[in-house]
């Protein structure tokens, strides 16, 4: 019986068209499917906005007014696309759209709170 740790029969380990190992080792792995974050974040999309809000000057001030001023039938970072379009910026530097439909919008509005009562503490 050939080991699956060492490969007794000569050949290449990695060519799993000839090692009699690779199926039964890989029926016997278990694989789970870990959710995907980037950097701490939903996605790359709503890192890549977090990480613009919060190191653009422009963008940071905006995003502190909109939750100072968010009205009851919208949210800050509703708000804030609302803002970004009106001066005609409708993506990040990276290219990612403020509306993109994977930016986490929960994750965007904590953040911008977060900072919202930094600045008025």
């Amino acid at each position: 019986m050939i080991s699956c740790a060492t490969n007794q029969s000569g050949t290449n380990p990695l060519d799993f068209s000839r090692n009699p190992c690779y199926h039964t080792c890989m029926k016997n792995q278990i694989t789970t499917t870990q959710p995907q974050t980037y950097n701490g974040w939903a996605n790359y999309e709503t890192w890549n906005v977090s990480l613009w809000i919060q190191n653009q000057p422009f963008l940071y001030n905006t995003a502190i007014a909109c939750v100072e001023y968010v009205s009851d039938d919208e949210t800050p970072y509703q708000k804030f696309i609302r803002n970004m379009h009106n001066v005609d910026k409708f993506t990040t530097a990276d290219g990612v759209a403020w509306d993109d439909e994977l930016i986490n919008h929960d994750e965007i509005n904590e953040m911008m709170f977060d900072h919202h009562n930094e600045e008025i503490n």
